[in-house]
């Protein structure tokens, strides 16, 4: 499946807020934008999302990292990474 036309974007957000979780310095709507959605999901959901787009790795070595040290299915946490990809994304009006 192609990738949206949002996405490089929302995880460059994603990496920024990531790496400065208490504080928006350079763009302030997209790091609220990541804040407001971050907040709704459950505190494993978000520990997962901060772990994918905080280490470094691609979003797809991290998955596969994470699949192989918590015994999930991959798929699982694609789906995950989808939602808040498009989360974000409603979340700036961009779709």
């Amino acid at each position: 499946m192609p990738e949206r036309y949002y996405t490089s974007h929302v995880r460059h957000v994603l990496r920024y807020y990531c790496k400065n979780p208490n504080r928006p310095v350079r763009d302030v709507d997209s790091w609220n934008a990541c804040h407001a959605v971050l907040k709704r999901l459950s505190d494993h959901e978000r520990e997962i999302v901060m772990n994918i787009h905080g280490n470094g790795e691609t979003v797809m070595e991290a998955i596969q990292r994470l699949s192989r040290e918590r015994r999930c299915d991959a798929k699982r946490l694609w789906d995950l990474m989808n939602y808040v990809d498009r989360a974000i994304a409603k979340e700036m009006k961009w779709t």
